[in-house]
């Protein structure tokens, strides 16, 4: 479907929200403003599960006939997966389209981004070691595989140096806020004296705000720089990204989820 068909429909973008962190809903905000900036839905709308404008409020007030709804979230998880389908189990003309975190371009955005790290502190990619933070739960093993299968495809690809890709290849790991392995065990995860740590999360707020800079160890990060550090830690240096989903070229993965959709 091109974009002069899609003119009449809506696309709404839907992230967790954290209640008392108002930084929580910026990444889905703006990603909004960038895509209604394009023109190619009647509207486009950013919506939450756990703070207003609440979901189901958005889609009320929205009449096109159809409307596309795109989770800005991790994985397709406890939340993306469940919560949300069931609150959408009874919606005419709503089509539900794959979190934008299941995306296999998310690789080449973390990648940009250490690349950028990179250039910003001159380092030797065969010094450095990426941590990939997830948030992991017990109830649904998704959020961890997603973390595991992003740090692998780090450690296969050229993440950044312009050489060739089995050059590129340096230690990488995952670990997590709510499972094993524990992000504050990140110095027994990876022994490169270089890390960066890519926190595999859609916004900041309270987990990606404060928790992954808690379990490190450091103080939360009050900066919208695209990186933190270095800090020096157990004999270390280590850098904190911001996470992974503020970065606005999810932009075009929101259009190729809903391109899925559509065929």
């Amino acid at each position: 479907m091109g974009e002069g068909e899609r003119a009449a429909r809506a696309l709404v973008l839907v992230g967790h929200g954290a209640a008392g962190h108002p930084e929580s809903t910026r990444s889905v905000e703006v990603l909004a403003e960038i895509l209604r900036a394009r023109r190619i839905f009647a509207e486009v709308r950013a919506a939450f599960l756990k703070v207003p404008p609440f979901l189901a409020d958005v889609l009320d007030a929205l009449q096109e006939r159809t409307i596309y709804v795109v989770p800005h979230l991790a994985a397709d998880g406890v939340v993306g997966g469940e919560a949300l389908a069931r609150s959408l189990a009874d919606r005419q003309g709503v089509v539900v389209c794959k979190a934008t975190g299941t995306h296999p371009d998310i690789a080449r955005i973390a990648a940009a981004r250490l690349a950028e790290l990179r250039a910003a502190f001159a380092l030797d990619p065969a010094r450095l070691g990426v941590l990939v933070a997830g948030h992991g739960t017990p109830r649904n093993p998704d959020s961890a595989a997603r973390a595991r299968a992003l740090a692998e495809s780090l450690r296969r690809q050229n993440i950044g140096g312009g050489v060739k890709p089995a050059a590129a290849c340096v230690a990488t790991a995952a670990a997590f806020i709510e499972e094993p392995p524990s992000i504050g065990e990140w110095d027994r995860l990876l022994a490169a004296p270089d890390i960066a740590v890519v926190p595999l999360l859609m916004a900041e707020g309270r987990h990606g705000g404060s928790d992954i800079a808690r379990l490190l160890g450091i103080e939360p990060a009050k900066t919208t720089e695209p990186f933190a550090g270095p800090f020096a830690l157990k004999g270390r240096r280590l850098w904190l990204l911001r996470p992974l989903g503020t970065d606005p070229a999810f932009a075009e993965i929101v259009l190729a989820r809903v391109a899925e959709a559509e065929s």
